[in-house]
């Protein structure tokens, strides 16, 4: 599970790694095999411009499931959705609109 955030502020990306830790930390994803394990990544970054004072930098949270999680279940096998995620986002990339839309669910 991955959440990522971004900025052009300093020391902004603390709050949104701690922001984004909240979100993710609250999801349990429902109907999958016991022995599937669940990774939960929260990346922020925090993008300076060439020649600012302060270099950019990536930060990283891995929280915990938290106990007030809430099931999320996949409509169709979880492998079946990302592909189409990523073939829609690319679809978007390279400009084939009509392709994105029948890509979509």
């Amino acid at each position: 599970m991955l959440e990522a955030k971004g900025t052009q502020s300093r020391n902004y990306a603390r709050r949104q790694i701690q922001s984004g830790c909240g979100q993710v930390s609250t999801v349990r994803l429902g109907q999958m095999p016991n022995s599937t394990t669940v990774l939960r990544v929260v990346v922020a970054t925090e993008l300076q411009r060439e020649g600012q004072k302060h270099n950019s930098r990536i930060l990283v949270g891995d929280p915990k499931e938290r106990k007030s999680s809430y099931d999320y279940d996949f409509q169709r096998p979880p492998a079946f959705l990302s592909e189409r995620a990523n073939l829609a986002r690319l679809c978007y990339l390279v400009g084939t609109f009509i392709l994105e839309r029948s890509s979509t669910l």
